[in-house]
C-alpha cells in the first residue's frame, strides 16, 4: 500500500523533473546545421568560438568598460574560409541557408554594404538565435549569435570600436611553403 502511494506520487514529480531539465537544455541550443557542420572532419570553413566570458572580455577590448555592450549575447560563433576553392565555399554556405530555413529560421533583413551582401536570419525562441551571412569583396563569412539582441544593445554595439578587435584577431592565412629550420654555423 505504501509502495503504491510512494510511485503515485513520485512519477509524477519525477515526470515533471524529467521534462523540465529537457526544457532547459533546449535554451542555449544553437542552430543545428551548424553544430553538425563543426563535427565534420572535412570543412571548408574554419571556426571561431565565443562563450561568456571571451565575449565580455572582447567587449571591454573594444571600447565598453563595463562588458555591458555585449552582455544579451551568450555564445556566438564565426565560421570564414582561407581556401581559394569560392565553389566549395559557396555550396557550404548554401547548405547552411537551407539547413537553417528547415530549422525554422526566417528571414530578417537582406542588405549590401559596401560591396558586401549581407543576408541576416533569426530563430524567435526564449533566447533567440541569429545567423549572419556576409559575401563579399574582403571575403566570406558566417556569424552565428545566440542571445536576445535588444536595440540598446545593438547600438552600444555600433559604438565599439571594432578597429581594435581586427589587431586582436590579426589572422593570417596558413602558408602551404613546406619551410624547415637551418642551422647556420661559422668556422673557426
Amino acid at each position: 500500500m505504501k509502495k503504491e502511494k510512494l510511485n503515485k506520487y513520485l512519477i509524477p514529480v519525477f515526470l515533471c523533473c524529467f521534462l523540465g531539465l529537457g526544457a532547459c537544455g533546449h535554451k542555449y541550443e544553437q542552430s543545428k546545421t551548424l553544430t553538425e557542420y563543426s563535427k565534420r572532419d572535412n570543412k571548408e570553413l574554419t571556426g571561431l568560438y565565443f562563450y561568456p566570458t571571451t565575449i565580455r572580455m572582447l567587449a571591454k577590448i573594444l571600447g565598453d568598460e563595463n562588458g555591458q555592450s555585449l552582455k544579451e549575447i551568450e555564445k556566438a560563433r564565426l565560421y570564414f574560409s582561407w581556401s581559394d576553392e569560392e565553389e566549395n565555399v559557396r555550396e557550404t554556405l548554401k547548405s547552411f541557408k537551407s539547413g537553417i530555413k528547415e530549422e525554422g529560421f526566417e528571414m530578417l533583413m537582406q542588405m549590401n554594404s559596401s560591396g558586401n551582401k549581407i543576408d541576416i536570419f533569426m530563430l524567435d525562441k526564449e533566447t533567440d538565435d541569429y545567423v549572419i551571412f556576409v559575401d563579399g569583396e574582403q571575403g566570406t563569412f558566417v556569424l552565428e549569435i545566440l542571445g536576445n539582441l535588444s536595440p540598446n544593445a545593438i547600438r552600444d554595439i555600433s559604438k565599439l570600436d571594432m578597429n581594435k578587435m581586427m589587431d586582436i584577431f590579426e589572422l593570417e592565412a596558413p602558408k602551404d611553403e613546406n619551410t624547415t629550420d637551418t642551422l647556420q654555423t661559422d668556422s673557426l
